[in-house]
């Protein structure tokens, strides 16, 4: 005959216990692994966002150098560039107005 039957229910209890430690292991692995990987995809997505974000600080940074550079030329001497229906308005002006006159003396302090 086997073990007796006590022997032998203390034996399956053990080996289930065991089992179900295993599987308790595994599950909190693999737990572990999807906290990790959806870190990494935050992460990721935040490099993105930074990215997006920069970049977009850059082109706005572009346009006001342009914008700025536009200011610092004066009217008359922007023919090249400017519209055709401002290059007239502006040959309109500098006929009436030389540029020599547009200038504006600084005011005398009192």
């Amino acid at each position: 005959a086997g073990p007796p039957p006590a022997a032998a229910a203390a034996a399956a209890a053990a080996e289930a216990e065991a089992t179900a430690v295993q599987a308790m292991r595994r599950v909190h692995e693999q737990s572990q692994a999807v906290g990790q990987a959806r870190s990494r995809a935050v992460a990721a997505g935040e490099l993105k966002r930074k990215a997006a974000q920069s970049e977009a600080a850059r082109q706005l940074e572009a346009k006001r150098a342009a914008a700025a550079v536009h200011a610092a030329v004066p009217s008359h001497q922007r023919h090249a560039t400017a519209a055709p229906a401002q290059q007239s308005q502006d040959r309109i002006r500098d006929y009436y107005y030389p540029p020599q006159l547009q200038e504006r003396p600084a005011r005398r302090q009192s």
